[in-house]
């Protein structure tokens, strides 16, 4: 029971990491899973084909899949934290509302960014 305070410390300061994470992927890195057909230059400027939703799907999906990744790893991580204070029931509990809840943020974040981007 004196692992909670540091379990609920932990898992805050987590979730904003992962929010600055998804924020900055979202920015800078997820247009390189986006084909090149899709975008064209002018004057050495990257432009994207304003007629393409195909590249707003595929950043899209890129986002969905990186916090498919991050909340399993932290689910994961947040199992090892309880291991040695908790029976297996109750592991699995606290552990199963704690990434309720994180998916519930990581949502709202990722409404966000998808609305912004399109």
């Amino acid at each position: 029971m004196k692992k909670r305070p540091v379990y609920l410390i932990f898992n805050i300061i987590y979730q904003l990491i992962t929010c600055y994470c998804l924020l900055f992927a979202n920015a800078f890195l997820n247009d390189f899973f986006v084909p090149q057909r899709l975008i064209h230059t002018r004057n050495g400027t990257a432009l994207v084909k304003a007629s393409s939703s195909v590249y707003a799907i595929i950043r899209t999906l890129a986002l969905l899949g990186e916090a498919a990744i991050i909340i399993l790893l932290i689910y994961v991580v947040n199992q090892l934290i309880l291991s040695d204070t908790e029976d297996k029931a109750t592991r699995l509990l606290v552990a199963g509302k704690t990434a309720k809840v994180n998916i519930g943020v990581t949502l709202c974040l990722l409404l966000v960014l998808i609305w912004a981007q399109f």
